[in-house]
């Protein structure tokens, strides 16, 4: 796993998010974008989403704690694959207002998955 535990970036025009070269590789599986707990996003690997959140997500059909867990984060949920050459993500725009994601943005490792948010709310 890489050192790297925060970055800060600018989307560009088209809603990208250029990832750092030292993190490419362990979004080689793909990229997984969902509405966080608050108002921020998750980003996952797509295999820390197959492996860990997915198992999860699945219990009893008539448990409601799970019902809601669910609902958040399929909620707007997006997998997309990492443009390896020049390391960016689309974000939509739906994730963007969510957070209230303008250009700026704050990433920050919250274990095996990213903490994506506007840079006022990650003091």
């Amino acid at each position: 796993m890489s050192s790297v535990d925060y970055f800060e970036r600018k989307l560009d025009d088209k809603r990208r998010l250029t990832i750092p070269v030292e993190l490419r590789e362990e979004f080689s599986s793909g990229v997984v974008l969902t509405r966080g707990f608050g108002p921020y996003l998750h980003m996952y690997p797509q295999s820390t989403w197959d492996n860990d959140v997915e198992p999860e997500l699945t219990g009893n059909v008539l448990d409601e704690r799970i019902a809601d867990v669910n609902v958040r984060f399929r909620r707007g949920k997006t997998s997309a694959s990492l443009d390896i050459k020049q390391g960016r993500v689309s974000i939509e725009k739906h994730l963007l207002d969510f957070a209230g994601i303008k250009r700026d943005i704050v990433a920050v490792r919250a274990g095996s998955y990213w903490r994506i948010m506007q840079p006022d709310i990650a003091d």
